[in-house]
């Protein structure tokens, strides 16, 4: 079991954070992440006018990340006892709505904490039709070095059906902002196992994957989560979900496709070019300690997982709360809490 509400101490073991900013236009039919639907004009606010649902939630996020200052444990910057994070991941949400100017603020806190590696892996997820390229540019200036686009299918139909916001129009147009723009390395991620989708509606959409070109694909069995709307509407195993059978074609037609396009199969549902893997990804692959800040939340540090509230005014009271455990030496994790 998680242990909600007690937050470790700094592990000198973590160089690996995520931060979740939870905010998106809709919530997805199939979703069960802490999010925070804004709305469809959210993506068009114009910069200098930052949302003040997301402007608060930084300064509580930042807050968060504060409170691991070392103080005299640390440096006389107050930065935290441990070395610079290698790499820091964003997901939400949908971490592209997030104004530049904030995410830069979180950034800025970070790395005044915990420091970041100059060789820092910095990954942010982003829908289509929630960035265009001036964005983008905005978004590598920080210091972003990965970029993982939530894609799903390239069949509007399917996109409809699971509440996407946006459109295979979007889709396109993102994919050239991304080659316009040219992060370090950017991923497309695709799923399977969608109601209505056929094994020839999946190879059409790995075959417009790969013209994309992308660094990095990821493509992701569905899962049916209670308390979504799919859980409600759908039975695994039956119509109008693909037969289960159908699962291990789904999964065998992208990796023998991608891995004959040149992309290594290096985790379960990830693939990637040489020099491409997602060094965050791979940290939770190798079960290595990390950072977790932000709704819902999950850290893992001093061999203990820490599960924050999923509920944004239980969070917040939590953080402005003093954040219980986090001033405290970390005694020995409890076996029977786990």
């Amino acid at each position: 079991m998680l242990r909600s509400g007690v937050v470790p101490r700094v592990d000198p073991k973590a160089l690996s954070a995520y931060v979740h900013l939870p905010f998106c236009r809709r919530k997805c039919w199939y979703c069960d992440f802490p999010v925070v639907a804004l709305g469809s004009s959210e993506a068009s606010r114009p910069p200098e006018e930052p949302s003040p649902h997301i402007a608060n939630y930084v300064n509580v996020l930042r807050q968060e990340m504060l409170a691991y200052r070392g103080g005299d444990r640390g440096d006389r910057s107050g930065r935290a006892p441990c070395s610079p994070l290698k790499t820091v991941f964003f997901g939400g949400g949908t971490p592209s709505l997030t104004p530049p100017s904030q995410l830069e603020r979180v950034l800025e806190t970070i790395d005044e904490v915990f420091g970041i590696a100059p060789d820092c892996e910095i990954s942010i997820e982003a829908d289509p039709g929630t960035f265009d390229r001036q964005k983008l540019r905005d978004f590598t200036s920080l210091g972003v070095t990965r970029v993982s686009m939530g894609v799903q299918s390239f069949d509007q139909r399917l996109l409809e059906l699971c509440g996407r916001s946006h459109s295979v129009r979007d889709v396109y147009q993102a994919i050239e902002d991304m080659h316009a723009v040219g992060p370090g390395s950017w991923s497309l991620d695709l799923m399977f196992g969608l109601p209505h989708q056929t094994l020839d509606i999946w190879q059409a959409s790995l075959s417009e994957a790969m013209k994309a070109d992308p660094d990095h694909v990821s493509c992701y069995d569905l899962q049916i989560e209670t308390g979504t709307p799919f859980a409600k509407w759908y039975e695994v195993g039956e119509a109008p979900l693909p037969e289960e059978s159908l699962g291990a074609d789904f999964f065998t037609a992208a990796s023998q496709r991608l891995r004959a396009a040149g992309y290594r199969h290096y985790e379960l549902s990830n693939y990637a070019k040489d020099g491409h893997e997602s060094r965050h990804n791979l940290t939770y692959w190798h079960n290595e300690p990390f950072y977790a800040f932000g709704l819902g939340s999950t850290s893992y540090i001093h061999g203990a997982r820490t599960k924050r509230p999923k509920k944004l005014r239980e969070y917040f009271e939590w953080v402005e709360g003093g954040q219980p455990g986090i001033s405290a030496p970390a005694a020995d994790p409890d076996p029977t809490a786990m």
